[in-house]
């Protein structure tokens, strides 16, 4: 793991609190990444449901995989720093990544470069953050919940006017029926 040659004073607190925005925490997170002598910083978290590592709200939402990132995501199932190397930004280019996962699940990397900082300062002084961008995970989580919930009930309500209307149709018909069946007798 490097030195902690960069104190973390000496970290910019702009590049760090523009990481607190949706619309730019992307750039920010390039930017703080080289600032810190990296080549790309990921924040991963956790989902409520699955437990499954997630990229954080705001950063890349795929990554090149292969065998180099399962290791990397089947390292991060238990806390503490890892080390190793993976395929990034594509599956012909190999990079360490250097992560610290802290106890609640969530990953703060630093891959490729030469950091000035351990993962786990970085994630330390990223703590709230990372809270952040917990929270923000889980309302995302929520208001796709929350979506399905409409769609099942406004196709709940559809399906049953359609009952109610099939319903409606069958009396009517069973009152015709029940109208011929009298007058068949009448007639004979």
């Amino acid at each position: 793991m490097h030195g902690r040659c960069l104190p973390t004073s000496g970290i910019d607190q702009r590049l760090i609190n523009a990481l607190a925005e949706q619309d730019r925490r992307a750039q920010a997170a390039r930017d703080l990444a080289r600032s810190l002598g990296a080549d790309a910083l990921l924040i991963l978290v956790q989902d409520a449901d699955s437990r499954a590592l997630l990229p954080a709200p705001g950063f890349p939402r795929t990554l090149p995989g292969g065998p180099t990132w399962r290791a990397f995501l089947n390292a991060c199932a238990r806390a503490g720093e890892l080390a190793m190397d993976v395929d990034y930004p594509d599956r012909l280019s190999r990079n360490s990544a250097w992560a610290y996962v802290s106890a609640n699940g969530s990953v703060t990397a630093l891959i490729g470069g030469n950091p000035h900082i351990s993962a786990r300062d970085l994630s330390e002084l990223l703590l709230p953050i990372v809270r952040l961008l917990q929270c923000e995970r889980r309302v995302t989580a929520a208001q796709g919940a929350a979506a399905a919930a409409t769609l099942a009930a406004k196709q709940t309500s559809t399906l049953a006017a359609s009952l109610d209307e099939a319903r409606r149709r069958l009396s009517e018909q069973a009152t015709q029926l029940q109208n011929a069946l009298n007058e068949a007798a009448r007639l004979n």
